[in-house]
């Protein structure tokens, strides 16, 4: 996925869920992942650390955003949220995997960005419309 790729899932609001912080991580988090993809892995375990830690501080601040506006399924997301971050620490702590397999898990976790973003993260910006209009 290139810069100008991920852009365009911004551009059209397709992927935007009304924050800006939030939006601005979630943008930030796509260009991490290019980055990963675009190393060699030798180099790369400092960025794919990089990329778990950021996706943990997204996280944070997503939840505490749901949880500040009373969003109902906090917990629910909350299981999605540990389900990506417990993967992103097994392919950063290892070192045995092949390069091939790194790449795989990035695709994976860049295409569960997308649904996650596209189904959970729109949900919670479409009630978050409802109730603060």
């Amino acid at each position: 996925m290139s810069l100008n790729e991920i852009n365009e899932l911004f551009e059209d609001d397709l992927f935007e869920v009304g924050d800006d912080k939030i939006d601005s991580q979630h943008r930030q988090l796509f260009e991490l992942i290019k980055s990963a993809k675009e190393k060699a892995f030798d180099d790369a375990s400092s960025l794919l650390e990089k990329l778990k830690n950021y996706t943990e501080v997204h996280f944070s601040r997503e939840e505490q955003f749901m949880e500040d506006h009373g969003y109902p399924l906090l917990e629910d997301h909350k299981g999605f949220h540990k389900d990506l971050l417990d993967k992103l620490s097994l392919i950063a702590s290892s070192s045995l995997a092949s390069d091939d397999q790194k790449e795989e898990v990035l695709e994976l976790v860049q295409h569960w960005l997308k649904v996650h973003i596209f189904v959970h993260d729109k949900a919670y910006a479409q009630f978050f419309k409802e109730h603060t209009s």
